[in-house]
């Protein structure tokens, strides 16, 4: 459909009415069947000084006049709206002979930045809505034909860890992962939760004990800043255990990285940086002896940047990597995909960038996502009340092989590859259907049903098309040319679906809202079900097969196309 948006722009702009004006964002897909593309023609009333249904009525006759629009498009006008339909053969003619095909005039280069998690715990279903996020914006924005860069930062410095490794150093007993029978970052992510639970418990009864333990948490951050041997060391052990049982769960949700980066490795920059321009008198000093940046003109109060005892913060070696990234990728766009938890720490971020002069301030994006909820509350990682990323991988699964066992008898290989995809499918479409900004609430049996608007559902879809193929023992004729079968009005509705998927996905990716491919995703799949329960594709006359298998071959590439651009392997076979 993106052919004929472009078609119709290209012939509206040269009318008077739309001179200088963006006709792309004018057009509207209508709430009814008056058209295919529709445009409001209040924007016009104050200018012309003329009843907007008036203007629909005279706009429509003039642009009748036009052969190019004629030949292509039926004109209508509906009281405000001007209305462009787009004539069924040229719809049946773009399907057959041509191929859409997204033409990117404006190709950027992305750096985008994800999951970035600290190493003082294992990764969560909070995690998990960054991964599937960073995967599916990442494989749409190279869809059109951007180049993108993923990398992710590894936060293996600061308080959260030095509080990990100070209760392994008081509780542990030298165990290690295998002694305790544990993967590296649940290992770590046990002795976190041991210090938090052990504060809380000392705020109840001995307040002061609770104090003087986070200050032996302080102190510790402080000998690693300050190169002790031995800390650096521990912490270094620490970050191996937790890093590897990451990397265990990335590959389990697709997740790879063109570039790591370590908060050790450039926090110091950031320290240098911070102290540079303090001396400049661009950053100050507070009471306590902080370096701050005061943005109160900004309404964003006032920032310490470096702690009086010299130990750094987030915010400290994000400068410092901001600079890096652009020396290493020299980007047009670096993309942030954090939770919306941190969307003063980004405004922060992205206005000292500006005073420091940073030319690329203007390009950071923080794509900012809601939370996920569990049925029972919101998760806390303090108090060890998660679901952890493999966790819930697991459960799904287990989940899925009992639904296959009901349905099917497979060998235990197939079950085990076939309710591994099903699970990812349920986990991934959950996450990407819902608006990005928006919360929402994991729900893990409705994410796993094999009707509705999920992952399984999208799954079975594909396959049953492609057991439809298959019981034909014929190859599809992808070249098949306009005969005397007449396509009915509910295939030209799934002609122009499938002719949708390249607007969708442009939309998709200059928005950052994979969502918007899902639920086009869930349409196609709803219209070709409720076609096939009405129409028999293998029919006895040939001529009516080749075009139907055709159509269900062309629905079936799509709904790969966009199973894939939302991280998701079909299945042949359910």
């Amino acid at each position: 459909m993106e052919y004929f948006k472009k078609t119709l722009i290209k012939e509206l702009e040269k009318n008077s009415y739309f001179k200088n004006k963006d006709i792309y964002n004018l057009i509207e897909k209508p709430k009814n069947d008056y058209g295919d593309f529709s445009i409001p023609l209040f924007f016009l009333s104050k200018e012309l000084k003329k009843n907007p249904v008036e203007i629909a009525k005279e706009l429509k006759e003039e642009l009748e006049k036009n052969d190019n629009l004629k030949e292509n498009f039926i004109i209508s006008n509906i009281n405000a709206f001007l209305n462009f339909k787009i004539k069924k053969e040229k719809i049946i003619k773009r399907f057959l002979e041509k191929k859409e095909n997204i033409n990117n005039e404006d190709k950027k280069t992305f750096v985008i930045e994800y999951p970035s998690p600290n190493t003082n715990k294992p990764l969560h279903l909070g995690h998990v809505r960054n991964m599937c996020l960073g995967n599916s914006i990442s494989k749409i924005l190279e869809y059109n034909n951007n180049k993108v860069f993923k990398v992710n930062l590894n936060n293996d410095r600061g308080i959260a860890i030095a509080k990990a490794v100070l209760s392994y150093l008081k509780y542990g007993n030298n165990s290690t992962p295998e002694s305790e029978g544990l993967k590296g970052d649940y290992f770590v992510g046990k002795y976190y939760v041991l210090f938090e639970n052990k504060i809380k418990e000392y705020e109840k009864k001995d307040p002061e004990k609770a104090k003087k333990l986070l200050e032996e948490a302080y102190e510790l951050l402080r000998k690693y800043e300050n190169k002790d041997e031995e800390t650096l060391k521990l912490f270094e052990k620490f970050n191996s255990w937790a890093l590897e049982g990451h990397k265990i769960t990335y590959k389990k949700y697709n997740v790879k990285h063109d570039k790591e980066y370590y908060e050790s490795k450039i926090y110091e920059e950031g320290k240098k940086i911070v102290l540079e321009y303090y001396k400049k008198g661009i950053f100050e000093k507070d009471e306590k002896g902080n370096i701050i940046i005061n943005l109160e003109k900004y309404n964003l109060g006032k920032k310490v940047l470096l702690r009086q005892d010299g130990t750094s913060i987030y915010i400290t070696q994000d400068i410092a990597l901001a600079f890096k990234k652009h020396q290493d990728f020299n980007a047009d766009k670096y993309i942030f995909v954090v939770a919306n938890e941190q969307e003063y720490h980004f405004k922060v971020l992205f206005k000292i960038l500006e005073i420091l002069n940073f030319k690329k301030v203007e390009d950071n994006i923080h794509l900012s996502y809601g939370m996920v909820f569990l049925p029972e509350g919101r998760m806390k990682s303090r108090e060890g009340k998660v679901v952890e990323a493999d966790e819930l991988l697991q459960n799904v699964k287990e989940e899925s092989i009992k639904e296959l066992k009901k349905r099917y008898n497979l060998e235990e290989k197939e079950l085990q590859n076939r309710s591994e995809k099903i699970a990812l499918s349920a986990i991934k479409f959950f996450m990407l259907k819902i608006n990005p900004k928006l919360d929402f609430v994991y729900n893990q049996k409705e994410s796993l049903s094999f009707e509705g608007e999920t992952g399984p559902y999208l799954l079975y879809t594909y396959a049953r098309i492609k057991s439809i193929i298959r019981k034909n023992k014929e190859k599809i004729n992808e070249n098949i040319k306009n005969n005397d079968y007449e396509y009915n009005d509910e295939e030209i509705k799934l002609i122009k679906k499938i002719l949708e998927f390249e607007t969708i996905v442009k939309e998709s990716g200059k928005k950052y809202k994979p969502n918007l491919i899902a639920n086009y995703l869930i349409m196609l799949a709803q219209n070709f079900n409720e076609y096939y329960n009405k129409y028999k594709i293998l029919e006895e006359n040939k001529n009516i097969k080749e075009k139907r298998l055709h159509l269900a071959y062309k629905i079936s590439e799509t709904l790969k196309k966009g199973l894939y651009l939302l991280d998701i392997e079909t299945l042949e076979e359910m």
